[in-house]
């Protein structure tokens, strides 16, 4: 089974932050697990990426009520 890898760049414009802000988030351990590509280049598996926006999902107060 072939799995999709992000670039960074595709990982920033979906989320809407800059690669530099994403860097920072995976420098300090709250960004989304990479894959090393080669010696200058990174990614993000599909559902890396998944898990890592689901984690960072909030709940809404009327939810966190019921």
């Amino acid at each position: 089974m072939t799995k999709r890898i992000n670039s960074m760049k595709d990982v920033a414009e979906r989320t809407g932050i800059s690669v530099r802000t994403l860097y920072r988030y995976i420098a300090d351990g709250t960004g989304p697990a990479t894959v090393v590509l080669s010696n200058r280049r990174v990614g993000v598996l599909e559902d890396d990426y998944t898990a890592w926006i689901m984690s960072r999902r909030r709940t809404s107060p009327s939810q966190s009520a019921a």
